[in-house]
C-alpha cells in the first residue's frame, strides 16, 4: 500500500527505527540531521538550507499550499480555527519549529475533521501524553488512546462512533509496508468510522517567507502525497510532491 520504502526512519532524527539501516537527510531548520541504524549500509536524502529556502523550494511550498486546499475540498469549511488539532511533538526533544508548522497550519475544517502532527513510519508513530509521557506505539487502539488522551472532542466524537476524518502529518504512515498493513491502514480497519488521510512519505517542514510551514512530502519515487484510506481500502490519493535530490546510496 503506497510507495514502498524498505525501512522507515523520520528524516528529521524523531523516529530512529533500529532496523538494520541508517538514513539521514537535510533538515529544513537543523541542516543535515542523522539517524541511526543498526547496519553499515544507508541512504542520504541530499539537500541545503539555502536550496529548502531558495526560490524553487518556495514554489514546492506554494504548489503544495494549492494541493492542501484541493486535499480539504470536500471537508465543511468554518470561519475559526480548527480546535481538533493533536501536536505530539515532545517539547524536551524537538525543534519549536516543529510545533510553529503545527501551529500556524490552517486547519478550518469541521467539528468532525482532526489533525495529527507528530513523528511516525510505517510502522508506528510517536506521541508525548498529556502529563509529558513519551510514548512509542505500533497500534491503532494506541493511536485512538493517544488522540483521546490530547483532545476531548476525539474522545467525545468517538464515543459517539461519528463519522470522522483525521490527517496526519507524520512522516510514511500509509507508505508500503512488506508483510502487512502500514499504521494508516490498521487504523481505519480498527475504526471503520474514521477515515485517514496520511502521507506516503517524508512530511517537509521549512520556512515560507520566513514563516515555518509544512511543505511538501517526499519519496523516493517522487509523488509523495496523502493517501485516503477507508476501513482499510485505499480510496483516493493527493499528490503533493516536494523533491529535492533523488536519494543516493551511501557506502
Amino acid at each position: 500500500m503506497g510507495n514502498s520504502h524498505p525501512n522507515m526512519i523520520d528524516p528529521d532524527g524523531g523516529f530512529g527505527w533500529p532496523f538494520g539501516m541508517g538514513y539521514t537527510a537535510s533538515n529544513p531548520f537543523l541542516g543535515t540531521a542523522g539517524v541511526g541504524g543498526g547496519g553499515t549500509s544507508g541512504l542520504q536524502i541530499l539537500g541545503t538550507t539555502a536550496g529548502i529556502l531558495g526560490v524553487a523550494a518556495l514554489g514546492n511550498a506554494f504548489a503544495f499550499a494549492n494541493a492542501l486546499a484541493d486535499l480539504n475540498s470536500t471537508v465543511a469549511q468554518s470561519t475559526k480555527s480548527s480546535n481538533n488539532k493533536v501536536i505530539a511533538f515532545n517539547s524536551k526533544k524537538d525543534q519549536p519549529l516543529y510545533f510553529k508548522a503545527a501551529e500556524n497550519y490552517s486547519a478550518n475544517g469541521g467539528d468532525d475533521d482532526f489533525y495529527f502532527f507528530g513523528h511516525a513510519s510505517n510502522k508506528g508513530f510517536e506521541w508525548t501524553d498529556s502529563k509529558g509521557k513519551f510514548h512509542r506505539n505500533y497500534s491503532a487502539q494506541a493511536f485512538n488512546e493517544a488522540m483521546s488522551d490530547l483532545n476531548p472532542n476525539w474522545k467525545k466524537a468517538m464515543a459517539e462512533k461519528r463519522e470522522i476524518t483525521v490527517t496526519l502529518f507524520a512522516c510514511n504512515m500509509a507508505s508500503q509496508l512488506k508483510g502487512g498493513d502500514n499504521i494508516a491502514a490498521k487504523i481505519s480497519k480498527a475504526f471503520p468510522n474514521v477515515t485517514v488521510k496520511a502521507p506516503d512519505g517524508y512530511v517537509i517542514n521549512g520556512l515560507t517567507m520566513g514563516k515555518p510551514s509544512i511543505h511538501g512530502v517526499e519519496n523516493d519515487a517522487r509523488n509523495g502525497g496523502f493517501i485516503t484510506i477507508k476501513k482499510g481500502v485505499i480510496i483516493s490519493k493527493t499528490n503533493m510532491p516536494y523533491n529535492r535530490t533523488m536519494p543516493k546510496k551511501v557506502r
